[in-house]
Parts: structure tokens; sequence; C-alpha cells
């Protein structure tokens, strides 16, 4: 506590324990309590305030010798003692109005805040402080001077403010403030309360006496209606919407402090609304047009809602009632999650030092509209960097929709775990319907693939929501064979990136998607071709000398198993035939199309491994032999296409090509396969793998055929090989 005497501060001190609350009155001037008035204080009081915060000893300095306007901020009680005679003090604030015992007044000259202040206020209309009329709105005018800057004007109607101005103009340290004022009946007592930068005045008590004419208005509806935000004549959970009308006034007499009063009488939840609405007043022959908003919560409960809306007014002429039924819906809920994700690498596998892309499908799987959908990436703080973008906005999310994003990011060679946490923030608008997910990298691991398969319908406005993807159909749900072949082998090859290992071509000359190909392969293979994954051989961007080494590998192989080895061969990747003789080759992603001296030359391909003497060699290319391929090819090599030259094949021996004649092998872009490989595996998921050769060589000359036409506008029509060795029976050779 501190004790401040003439704006000196004398002592300070704690005060410790509890005020007294007592019914004893609060006296000035007297020593002691009860009734015995024997000790009082013989001297002069003025100006006492009590205020309902700590005032700074600046605050008490300035205001010790002056009296105040009474408006202050944070004054809560104030007596003036200016009253000249009788026994009552007044309050100015709070009407606690005290007794005066055995007082006599005294004229004081302390100067009043006006009097101090750089600003004057004289009234111009009226002219006269007390007046009279018969008219209910009335324009007040005063002149304000003031040598500062005036910070706001405001208009008060005895303890209310009716308006404020924040924008007053002076010309000249003078200014002309001008206001149209709705009377209430009877005497109105008005001040103005200029504030400038130094201080604030009130200007002398104007009172205005309104007669108001006992004629009374006749009041109507007009343009009863209900709008929604979605148009779908609901109130729907979330969902903002108004009741809106026109009040008519008829009559010859104003309305007066019209209220409209709004009821739900209905047992429905969570709406939200003003239940009274005012209006001062509508003058005759005049109109008011009312939007009364209502807003459907997130709480609100399906139904109808019984929207009663009442009125009253001051003379007892209101309109008549109305009543709206509306149905309401319930908020449906969205939901915001990750579905899906992938690690991808430029190299297929995740390492320190070495950009990797994580790759993640949103997906709103609840029934509701989201907004403001954004997601956002957070990962160790240390030694692991964005490379780009790590916040994403997507905004609105119907049910069902979905919405891939890739977030790149980079380890340091100082990583020292094994695992790289990424946690995936996803919010929504109202921060509730959303689910974050947290996922890891694991070091020295392959990344994936990446596709995506959305599937989602609407049915009377409920979405049936299937979870979407980041692969293919064909890539999940591979069919399981319980049966392994101990000596069946599997050699495969996807070779797609050969701008890398050549200089002079562009990106097209890629094999779009034949990693993917070649790597899901492969699961098939292990699970539905029985082949025990010790036997397979997968290579991926095979150079020559890889290629060359593989095919040697598995000939020697094959020739040791004799007649009880099989061999499944599958290729994607480019092919390109000798310009001269027209003998196709496999393309490594090293030999260039103008020199084909280290490329595989498929006849001698075929010759070695039917030496073998292998039961049963199945081979699928997935390629094309023109000089064409996925995208632009290695065409651009030469500028030509060729018809290559076809070879006769022996042994056991079946094979399967993507294509006849110059024919492109082509890209199925929204499966990311090869448009071959994905039929090709798209009969074995659908058959579990229990499919005659003869079954799986008519399915791909049908499908692929008519679907290259209908999806890529070019015909690719697949082709069969049959040694004449097997001719009469390989079409009952099956899968498993």
């Amino acid at each position: 506590m501190k004790l401040y005497i003439d704006g000196e501060l004398q002592s300070t001190g704690d005060f410790h324990g509890t005020l007294p609350c007592t019914s004893y009155s609060l006296v000035f001037g007297r020593k002691g309590k009860g009734s015995n008035y024997m000790d009082m204080f013989k001297g002069i009081i003025d100006e006492v305030r009590f205020w309902n915060y700590c005032r700074t000893q600046t605050q008490i300095q300035k205001c010790k010798n002056i009296s105040l306007i009474g408006n202050e901020s944070g004054l809560f009680s104030y007596w003036k003692f200016d009253e000249g005679s009788g026994v009552t003090a007044f309050d100015m604030l709070n009407y606690n109005n005290g007794l005066i015992i055995n007082a006599i007044y005294e004229n004081s000259n302390i100067p009043s805040v006006n009097d101090l202040c750089s600003q004057s206020i004289t009234w111009i209309t009226p002219s006269n402080t007390s007046i009279e009329t018969n008219d209910f709105l009335y324009k007040i005018k005063a002149s304000i001077k003031s040598t500062k800057k005036i910070k706001k004007i405001q208009v008060m109607l005895g303890d209310s403010s009716l308006s404020t101005e924040t924008n007053f103009y002076l010309s000249n340290g003078q200014g002309t403030f001008e206001k149209g004022i709705i009377l209430n009946s009877g005497n109105n007592e008005i001040f103005l309360v200029s504030e400038n930068e130094d201080c604030s005045i009130k200007s002398e008590k104007l009172t205005i006496k309104y007669n108001e004419p006992q004629v009374p208005p006749m009041l109507s509806l007009s343009d009863i209606s209900f709008m929604d935000k979605n148009g779908n004549n609901r109130i729907d959970g979330n969902e903002d919407c108004y009741i809106s009308f026109t009040i008519v006034n008829k009559g010859n007499g104003s309305a007066r402090n019209l209220k409209v009063n709004v009821q739900n009488n209905s047992n429905v939840q969570g709406l939200i609304f003003n239940n009274t609405t005012t209006f001062k007043y509508i003058a005759p022959n005049a109109s008011q047009n009312v939007n009364i908003p209502i807003v459907g919560s997130m709480n609100l409960t399906s139904g109808t809602a019984n929207i009663k809306v009442g009125f009253e007014e001051q003379m007892g002429f209101p309109p008549d009632p109305f009543i709206l039924n509306i149905v309401t819906k319930e908020f449906i809920k969205p939901v915001i999650k990750v579905v899906d994700h992938s690690f991808l690498t430029d190299n297929g596998f995740i390492k320190l030092g070495m950009p990797i892309q994580l790759k993640v499908l949103i997906q709103n799987v609840g029934q509701g509209t989201a907004e403001n959908v954004n997601v956002s990436f957070s990962y160790p703080s240390s030694n692991v960097f964005s490379n780009g973008q790590k916040e994403f906005i997507i905004g609105i999310m119907q049910a069902g929709a979905t919405k891939e994003i890739i977030f790149e990011f980079i380890a340091n060679k100082l990583y020292a775990e094994k695992l790289i946490p990424i946690t995936i923030k996803v919010n929504e608008k109202f921060g509730k319907f959303s689910e974050n997910e947290e996922v890891v990298a694991n070091i020295e691991t392959k990344s994936s693939g990446n596709t995506i398969n959305i599937a989602s319908n609407a049915n009377d406005n409920i979405v049936n929501i299937q979870i979407a993807s980041l692969s293919a159909d064909i890539d999940r749900n591979i069919p399981q064979n319980a049966i392994k072949y101990p000596n069946r082998y599997a050699l495969i090859i996807g070779n797609e990136d050969y701008t890398s290992r050549q200089t002079g071509l562009n990106t097209e000359s890629n094999v779009a998607y034949a990693v993917n190909d070649a790597k899901i392969f492969k699961e098939y293979c292990v699970n539905t071709f029985g082949v025990e994954e010790k036997n397979i051989y997968l290579l991926l961007n095979g150079t020559a000398g890889e290629m060359s080494q593989k095919i040697e590998l598995i000939t020697q192989i094959l020739t040791r198993l004799g007649e009880s080895g099989e061999l499944i061969f599958y290729y994607a990747g480019h092919g390109f035939p000798d310009e001269n003789t027209k003998i196709p080759y496999l393309i490594p992603v090293d030999v260039s199309a103008t020199n084909l001296q280290s490329a595989i030359k498929l006849s001698d391909l075929y010759q070695k491994l039917s030496q073998t003497k292998a039961k049963q060699i199945t081979i699928f290319l997935d390629a094309c032999f023109t000089g064409g391929g996925r995208d632009q090819g290695l065409i651009a090599a030469r500028g030509i296409r060729i018809k290559p030259l076809k070879d006769n094949i022996t042994g056991n021996m079946v094979v399967f090509a993507a294509t006849s004649d110059d024919q492109s092998a082509l890209p199925y872009t929204e499966k990311q396969h090869g448009f071959f490989t994905y039929y090709l595996l798209k009969k074995l998921q659908e058959t579990k793998g229990d499919v005659t050769y003869e079954e799986l060589s008519k399915y791909l000359k049908t499908n692929v055929s008519l679907e290259s036409l209908r999806i890529n506008n070019k015909p690719q029509d697949p082709s069969l090989q049959v040694s004449v060795d097997v001719q009469n029976t390989w079409s009952q050779w099956r899968i498993k």
C-alpha cells in the first residue's frame, strides 16, 4: 500500500490479511465508529473520488487540483460537494449518495478540467439549453475549438453513449459538429464530450423535451424468407442462415422502440440466435428491412425447428407474429487423414546425403466437407533438412477427395540414427477433424514406387468412399501360392533410366514405369508363380555388362538343372532393331541406338536359353523393337521406324510380347505401369494365378488391344510366339 499527501509519496507498506466487510456506513471526516460523532474533522473536504485501479503518482498530481468531468476511465464513485445546500452529497456515478452532517458549504474556486483544457464546446442549435419539440428526430449542432487534434467526440444521452466520432476535422483550430438524435418521449439530457491529445471536456447540458404525438403506427410484414449458405433450404450444422423480412409502417404515427423477439419452440438443440433485436423507430410511410442471423452450431440436432418471431411496440401496435418450420440437419464431420505414403529416391535406396522424397496421399474419409485443409511436415532438428516446401495448403476437400503431396528432405552424413522419423501434421478449419501421422524412413533400405488409384461415387448425397492408395490396384492384394517350386527361376530386368548413362537423350527417351513394372513383377513371382526368393534375380537399370552377366548366370543354372529346370524371363525397357539386318536387340541403359555392338541380340538370348534343355521357359517382353518406345523411345537417334525381323524359337519356349510388327509398347499413365504389364498382372490377380497360357494370351490380346485404343488412341496388339517343340502342349501350361 502507498500513501500520498499533496501528490507526494509519504510511505509504503505491505498489507496482510483481508479487508473487513461490515454493515457500517463509510464516513468521511470522523474518527471512530458507531454513533459517536464527537471526534469530527475540522477542515474542508472536497472532490472525493474512488477509482477501481491503482493510480500512479503522475496521475494523482495531474488531477489533484482540478474538478473532473465524471466520465474518466476507472472512476468508480465521485462526490464533488457542489450542492451548496441540503444534507445530501450526490455521487455523480453510482448513486452512492451520502448524508451531510453539521457541515457548512463554502464557495470553492477549484478549476474544472474544462477550464484548463485547450478546447471548448459551444451549442449552436439549439441556442437555448432547454427547449421543447414535437419532432422525434432532432439535429444538434455545436462549435468545437481545440489547439490540438480531436481524438474523438461522444454524444451522451444521460449516462448512455449514443454515438462516437473519431474523424472530426478542424480548420484553424475550429470545427462544427452536427448529429441527428432520436429523442425519447419526455426530457432528454444531452452532453457532448470532446477528447483531444491533452484532455477531455464536457459540454453544458442540453435538455430537449419531446412532446410525442399520440398517433399510432400501422405495422405489417412483407417479403418473409429464409436464406441459408448452401441453398438447400435447411439449417445444417456449422451453417450461417438468416430469417429476412420487411416491417412496413402505413400509419400516420411513428413506431417507437420496436422489439423483434425470436423463440425456438421445438426440441431441436444447437441453434444460435439473438432472442431480441430492437429498432428505435420506423417513421410513417417508411419501412425497415430485418435480417435475423441464425447459426446451426456443430452441436445441432436433426429435426424440424419451430421458430416463432413476435413483436412489441411502445404504443401497443406491433405487427402480427409469424412461425417458420425449418428442417435441421446435424453437423456432418469430415475426417482428413493420411491414407498412404511412400519414400522415393533416384537410385531406389534411402541413403544419407541423398535427397529423399516422401509422397503422401491425403484423403477426406468422412462424409462432411472440410475447409482450410493444410499439411505440414516436421523432422529431427539435427542433421535433417527440408529440401524445399514443408507446408502445403489444400483448401476445400469434399467427401472422398484426395490430394497427393511430395515433401523432399535430406539427412547429412552426420546423422547417427538408422531411422528418420517424419511427422505429418494435418489440420482443417476446426482443428478437430483431422489425424496426424508419423512415418519413418529406414536408412539403407529400398524406397517405394508410386501410383494413385481413387475410387469414390455419390449416392443420395452419401459418398461411398474407398480408401485411396499411392499404388495401383494390381500392386495390392497379390495372390498367394502356398506351393514353392525349387527348380523354378526368374530373371527380371527393368530398364527405365537411359538419360543418366547417355548424352544427347532427353527424359522422354526413358521408359516410363519400367522399374516399377519389374519390382511388382518380382512380387508376383514370389507370391503367385511360386518362385523361391533366392531363385529370383532382379536387375534395375541394367548396363550391358550387368545384363550379359545375369543372362550367363541363369543359363549355367538351367543347364545344370536340365529337364527339371524352369525359367521365367521378364524384360521392360527399350528394344531396337539393327537398321540393316532388322535383327531386334534388348538395349541396356548404357548402350546407344547408333552402336548396337554391346546390346543383347534377342535371337542369341533365345538360343542360349533353349540350349539349356529346361522343361519350361516363359518370356515376357514389355518392349517394342521398332525404334519407338513408351514415350519418345530411341527413334530420335535415327529418325526412322523399322519392322523387326521375327526369329524362330526352339526348345520348350513360349514368348509373350507387348506388340506386333512396327507398333510401340505404350504406358498406362493412370496405373503407372506399362500397358502390357498391367493387364498381364491384372489377369494373374483376378485368377489368383490359376490360368492357362492360352487363356492368358487371349486375355492380353483382347484387353490390351481395346484399352490402348480407348486410352492412348494408338494401337498396341500383343503377340505370341510358340516353339514348334511345344506347339501341341503350351496351351495347357499353367502359371501355378
